[in-house]
């Protein structure tokens, strides 16, 4: 228990950890934009996640037990901060912002503009405001408003348009699958099977690769199973099971994952429905006998 508790202390996030890990990510990105990328074993390109990870653990924190996923989040609430602390900075800012940094940071944007900050908070829309109001703690992260989902791209439309869905689609339609009942047939055989399991094979790529979709690339295979692949009825041939994944893969495809989530729970619906009817029929009949 000692161990444990001394563990998680080690998970707290100094100055300088935040540090290392921006100019990790940093580095990170740089290197997968150069002519000759690093490969992995497979001779792909390594995602910039993957790179991160190495760059973190070869600064001596590997022992620290954080995973690409953390490190990734903690990287993306930084650079969250950093945006807040000067509205007029890009994304890309190199700085650690601290309370010493946030002074710095006022401190310049009164000269260029040439107003004194408390007189002009209200020209800048809540970025300066909310960071008065939640002074940054050492090792802790300040309190943000989320002011929308993440959006992946999903894919690319028959006209070259790019396929754009919220992370929150997968992630709920998640949560929702994972209580519905067994209610799946076989992956068929011949051609949709076959672009049945090169979907799923995207995805689980993009897991391995550390793509942009990283984050949500497993839940949306499990998604994928349980939407296409359940019985449209009890009594479905194997020419339905063709039919319907075929409809569903295309609309999978165009990121109509609502679409198909409702689809999958009218029938969950009837599966109820239908176990239902069937032990009144079974009692009926041990009535008759009696």
């Amino acid at each position: 228990m000692a161990n444990r508790r001394q563990y998680k202390h080690m998970r707290k996030w100094t100055d300088q950890m935040n540090e290392d890990l921006l100019s990790c990510k940093r580095e990170a990105v740089a290197m997968t934009q150069i002519e000759q990328p690093p490969l992995d074993g497979n001779c792909k390109k390594k995602g910039y996640i993957k790179l991160m990870k190495e760059l973190w653990d070869a600064k001596g924190y590997n022992d620290f037990g954080f995973s690409s996923q953390n490190l990734r989040d903690q990287a993306a609430r930084l650079e969250k901060s950093l945006e807040l602390g000067d509205s007029r900075n890009s994304a890309k800012d190199t700085a650690l912002i601290n309370e010493s940094q946030y002074t710095n940071q006022t401190n310049e944007l009164q000269t260029t503009t040439r107003h004194d900050l408390h007189n002009s908070q209200h020209e800048i829309p809540g970025a300066l405001d909310q960071n008065e109001d939640n002074a940054i703690i050492s090792g802790c992260l300040p309190e943000y408003n989320v002011n929308k989902r993440p959006m992946i791209n999903w894919g690319k439309r028959g006209d070259g348009r790019t396929i754009v869905i919220s992370t929150s689609d997968i992630t709920d339609a998640y949560d929702e699958i994972t209580a519905w009942k067994k209610n799946v047939f076989l992956v068929p055989y011949g051609k949709i099977g076959r672009d049945f399991m090169d979907q799923i094979t995207m995805h689980i790529n993009d897991w391995n690769s550390g793509s942009e979709n990283q984050h949500v690339s497993l839940k949306a295979v499990f998604v994928l199973l349980a939407v296409g692949l359940q019985k449209p009825n009890p009594k479905s041939k194997a020419k339905d099971h063709q039919d319907a994944l075929s409809k569903r893969l295309a609309l999978w495809k165009d990121g109509e994952i609502s679409k198909l989530i409702r689809e999958g729970r009218i029938i969950q619906s009837r599966i109820g429905k239908f176990k239902g009817s069937n032990h009144l029929i079974k009692l009926k009949s041990l009535l008759s006998l009696c």
